[in-house]
């Protein structure tokens, strides 16, 4: 009887430091999916190479109504949207970040127009 719960004994250390290993392994593992989604959030978040706006987006960025946007891009004020399907026209945010840069420049008004 004493040798069986010696046994026993032996088995449910072994049992014990088995699971103990595994939760060093699941929070290991925890930790490196956090630095995962961290990364993936910054990625989501980090600017893209082709950031498009809605006449809308670029109306507010100047303070305009969306038909000055148009004059103004037939004015050749701003540059024109590009076309990405039949029924959708963007612009390219770093254009109008340039048209912007250029209208305001030192000596020039700070609105197109």
């Amino acid at each position: 009887m004493a040798d069986e719960i010696t046994q026993l004994k032996n088995e449910l250390q072994r049992a014990v430091k088995t699971v103990q290993d595994i939760n060093a392994q699941l929070e290991s593992m925890c930790r490196n999916c956090e630095q995962y989604r961290q990364e993936i959030h910054q990625l989501e978040h980090a600017r893209q190479p082709y950031q498009f706006l809605r006449a809308r987006e670029v109306a507010r960025r100047f303070d305009a109504s969306i038909p000055t946007i148009y004059r103004w891009v037939s004015e050749g004020v701003l540059p024109g949207p590009h076309k990405l399907s039949k029924n959708t026209s963007r612009w390219l945010e770093s254009e109008i970040e340039a048209a912007a840069m250029r209208i305001t420049e030192p000596g020039e008004k700070s609105k197109p127009g």
